[in-house]
C-alpha cells in the first residue's frame, strides 16, 4: 500500500503542474482578449465621434449615429466581459498556485503556439503505460490486494493440529 500511496502522490503532483500551466495560459489568453476588446472599444468610440461630426454637418442621418452608438455600447460590454474574464483567470491561477486570490503579478510569457515534434501513437502509448503514476498506483494496489486475498485464503485451508501426550511409563 505504501507503493500505491507514492504513486498517487506522483499523480497528484502531475495534476497540480497541469492545473497551474493551464491556468497560466488561460490568464495569458484573457490578457490578449482584453487588449482586443480595448482596441475594439477605442475604434467604436472614434467611429461615434466621426459619426457625430458628420451628423452635425448634415452628411448622415441620425440612424447612422445611433447605429454607431449601439456598436460602441456593444464593444464596451465586451470590454467589461474581458476585464472580468481576466480577473477570473488570474484568480484561478493564484488558486492553482496556492496563493491568495487577490495576489497581483505580471505575466511575462508571450502567448504563442508551441512547436511540437511529430509523435508516434505507439510510442506515446508505451510511454504512458510505463510512466504514468496513476497506472503504477493501480498496479501496486492490485499487488497489495492479491497479497490480502492470499492471506485470507490461507485462513480457510486445511489445518493440521497435533497433540502429544507424554506417558510416564514405569518399567
Amino acid at each position: 500500500m505504501d507503493e500505491a500511496a507514492k504513486r498517487d502522490l506522483g499523480r497528484t503532483e502531475q495534476e497540480v503542474v497541469f492545473q497551474v500551466t493551464r491556468s497560466y495560459y488561460e490568464a495569458l489568453l484573457a490578457a490578449r482578449q482584453l487588449d482586443v476588446a480595448e482596441d475594439g472599444s477605442k475604434t467604436a468610440q472614434a467611429i461615434v465621434e466621426r459619426s457625430q461630426g458628420r451628423f452635425e454637418s448634415g452628411l448622415v442621418v441620425e440612424s447612422d449615429l445611433l447605429t454607431a452608438k449601439v456598436r460602441l455600447a456593444s464593444r464596451q460590454q465586451e470590454l467589461i466581459r474581458a476585464r472580468n474574464n481576466q480577473a477570473l483567470a488570474l484568480a484561478q491561477l493564484n488558486a492553482a498556485m496556492g496563493l491568495p486570490i487577490d495576489s497581483l503579478f505580471d505575466l511575462t510569457q508571450p502567448l504563442s503556439e508551441p512547436k511540437l515534434a511529430p509523435l508516434v501513437l505507439q510510442d506515446l502509448e508505451s510511454l504512458a503505460l510505463t510512466s504514468r503514476p496513476d497506472l503504477k498506483r493501480i498496479t501496486a494496489e492490485q499487488g497489495a490486494q492479491r497479497e490480502t486475498v492470499s492471506m485470507a485464503k490461507s485462513a480457510f485451508g486445511p489445518q493440521l493440529n497435533a497433540l502429544a501426550k507424554r506417558l510416564n511409563s514405569k518399567l
